[in-house]
C-alpha cells in the first residue's frame, strides 16, 4: 500500500486546473474519482474526503481522449454558415 499523503478536494481541483473544488465533490458523488470518507463519523452529513495519487491517474486516464479513438466522420453534406447562405441568397438576387 502506498503510504503516500491523499490528497484534499482543493488540491485535487487545482491540480486539474479548476478554481474551486465543486467539480471534484461532483466527480467524487457521480463515483467518478475514487476517495475515501476520512471523518470522524464516516456516515454523518459532512465528509472529509481524500484522494490518492492512483485515483487521480486513474481519473485522468479515463477521461483522457486517445488520438485513435477520434469520432467518425459522417458523411453529410456541410451546410453553409450564415454568412454563405446569406451572401448566397443576395447574389442569386441581382
Amino acid at each position: 500500500m502506498d503510504r503516500t499523503p491523499l490528497l484534499t478536494p482543493a488540491e485535487v481541483a487545482g491540480l486539474l486546473g479548476k478554481r474551486r473544488p465543486d467539480y471534484v465533490y461532483e466527480r467524487i458523488a457521480a463515483g467518478d474519482l475514487a476517495a475515501v470518507n476520512l471523518a470522524d463519523d464516516p456516515s454523518g452529513d459532512k465528509p472529509t474526503w481524500g484522494i490518492s495519487h492512483e485515483a487521480l491517474d486513474e481519473f485522468i486516464a479515463r477521461r483522457t481522449r486517445q488520438t485513435s479513438s477520434a469520432p467518425a466522420v459522417r458523411n453529410q453534406e456541410k451546410k453553409p454558415s450564415g454568412y454563405a447562405r446569406a451572401r448566397k441568397a443576395a447574389v442569386s438576387l441581382e
